[in-house]
């Protein structure tokens, strides 16, 4: 059987199988790859623009356009008491195909502009959770002072990082743990004043090292005096952007070549494949998850149970997902979602809040037994369920997640753009939309803007004044700004600004995220055979888990 997308083969295990009896679902069509795309088409992480509020008409910033098809409002509004989900109930028409009935409710629907949860001068951030004086942030929770990142967990101080988690005061990172001081520094763990390294765990004052653990004054391994170290430090110059530059491509030409490689990190787990698999039991081609169990073909999962096609689920407790994109809060028994907040027994449904028993719904919130916005009797509804599943069936649209073109956001708004990227024409042969690019932003009169290129070298040179200016990308020339607090933290971290624009900067830190696709390839050690993240062909070193434990210093 070949995936009906890319027709590549599509190999379905008697273990898959037991997967699909326990949901209840039909085989699926597409590979796991092209499912998993499928569903990130639903989730835009990172994309901003300015327009209106379409309810009170007031300038907001939004992960929609101004030309979107469905309403947006802005936070007030949209948990005010000015509208109801309900209101735009239908009932189902046997007659058209269900998917053609859930995007036309889609379009009425309001939609929030922007998830800001618990926050406090955090307006221009996305997916912020419990967090205080951040910008331009995606996808962080319980943090303060944090800058141009992504992915970042109860943390401070933190600018121009991915993936970074209980860590402070760190820069140009990516994937840190309980670490302090880290700049330019790619997988490491409760280090403290690092830099330009990778792979270090436990270790302190460490500069262009790799693969160390509990080490401190190394300089490309070898180890230094406290006074040597401290002297060949100061000549660094991180203050300046000439000789931050030179050091960054010292850790891409010499740390990172020399680095070795784990063939995935699995930590204190058993019978998993995947990779960043942390406390979990019975997990396969997983990745990013923690405390789960029985999982199969997702990422980034948190406190997981039973759950199969999905991303971004978890936070507290949740079982039994099946094909979803965004579940948090004690979700049970979900299916075919995307957006569902402490609910139960959802099928078919978007941003749907604190319900139970709802099938082809939006928006609504604290429901049960409704329909495509419609309220129902107990009766009515398992009556009425089992006949549109019955529809659903006969046409091809049960089991299959929400077609792309359904989606709210262009291909290239999306993280399915980040983990596989594609040209405008692929996307839209694949059914979905391209944003064409707009005006983010108003760029101001000449005075008011400065070319990335004519910043000044060091950050001891730089005054409050590049506050009140647009930067221009050196790259892209898109329009970007320093707030004072984000200037405040280049100053004490002793780093130049940046010369990109955020989406630059972001793109450039993917290259350190590890493949979401395991390959079988030979440990470049002992030669055994093995899963990996990296194929074949990688030039670097890639170790078993055997040899690289024995190599670690």
């Amino acid at each position: 059987m070949n995936c009906t997308q890319c027709h590549k083969l599509l190999e379905i295990s008697a273990e898959d199988c037991r997967f699909y009896q326990k949901f209840d679902v039909p085989k699926p069509t597409l590979c796991p790859a092209c499912r998993m795309r499928r569903r990130m088409v639903w989730r835009n992480e990172r994309k901003f623009y300015h327009r209106s509020c379409d309810l009170c008409r007031q300038s907001i910033v939004s992960m929609y356009p101004a030309d979107t098809p469905h309403p947006v409002y802005c936070s007030p509004c949209f948990w005010s008491d000015r509208w109801d989900a309900m209101q735009y109930g239908r009932d189902f028409d046997f007659n058209r195909p269900f998917f053609d009935q859930f995007h036309a409710l889609l379009k009425r629907v309001p939609r929030e502009a922007l998830i800001v949860v618990g926050s406090e001068n955090c307006a221009y951030n996305n997916h912020c959770r419990f967090s205080k004086n951040c910008y331009c942030c995606s996808l962080i929770g319980n943090s303060e002072n944090c800058h141009a990142s992504y992915w970042i967990w109860d943390s401070k101080d933190i600018v121009n990082c991915s993936y970074v988690n209980k860590s402070e005061f760190c820069a140009d990172s990516f994937h840190l743990l309980n670490s302090y001081q880290s700049i330019g520094c790619v997988d490491c763990a409760n280090s403290r004043s690092c830099y330009f390294s990778y792979d270090l765990e436990g270790c302190q004052d460490c500069l262009f090292s790799w693969n160390l653990t509990g080490q401190r004054y190394r300089i490309f391994n070898q180890q230094y005096s406290r006074q040597d170290y401290e002297r060949i430090f100061r000549n660094l110059r991180t203050d300046s952007w000439v000789y931050y530059q030179k050091a960054r491509r010292e850790f891409r030409e010499r740390v990172l070549i020399n680095a070795i490689r784990r063939n995935a990190r699995i930590v204190n787990s058993d019978d998993c494949t995947g990779d960043n698999l942390i406390d979990c039991k019975n997990v396969y081609y997983t990745f990013d998850a923690v405390d789960c169990e029985d999982v199969r073909y997702c990422t980034s999962l948190l406190h997981v149970k039973d759950a199969m096609d999905c991303y971004s689920i978890g936070i507290k407790p949740s079982e039994l997902i099946y094909e979803s994109c965004v579940s948090r809060e004690n979700n049970q028994n979900i299916q075919f979602t995307n957006n569902v907040f402490s609910s139960q027994s959802i099928r078919y449904s978007d941003s749907v809040m604190q319900s139970k028993d709802c099938f082809g719904c939006v928006g609504v919130r604290n429901k049960r037994f409704c329909i495509l916005n419609r309220q129902y009797s107990e009766k009515e509804y398992g009556e009425l369920v089992l006949k549109i599943r019955e529809q659903m069936e006969k046409m091809g649209e049960y089991g299959e997640y929400f077609p792309m073109r359904l989606s709210p956001f262009a291909y290239n708004e999306t993280v399915a753009m980040d983990y596989d990227p594609l040209s405008k024409n692929e996307a839209l042969a694949l059914g979905a939309r391209w944003q064409d690019p707009v005006s983010e932003t108003t760029i101001p009169s000449e005075g008011e803007t400065i070319q990335a290129e004519d910043l000044p070298d060091s950050i001891r040179e730089v005054n409050d004044s590049i506050c009140r200016q647009m930067i221009l990308c050196a790259k892209t020339r898109r329009p970007y700004r320093i707030t004072h607090q984000e200037l405040v933290l280049y100053r004490n971290l002793s780093i130049p600004l940046p010369r990109t624009h955020p989406d630059v900067r972001h793109a450039e830190r993917l290259i350190y995220r590890n493949s979401r696709t395991l390959f079988t390839r030979s440990c470049s050690k002992c030669c055994q055979s093995m899963v990996s993240i990296y194929p074949d062909d990688r030039k670097e070193m890639i170790y078993c888990e055997a040899c690289y434990s024995k190599e670690k210093v």
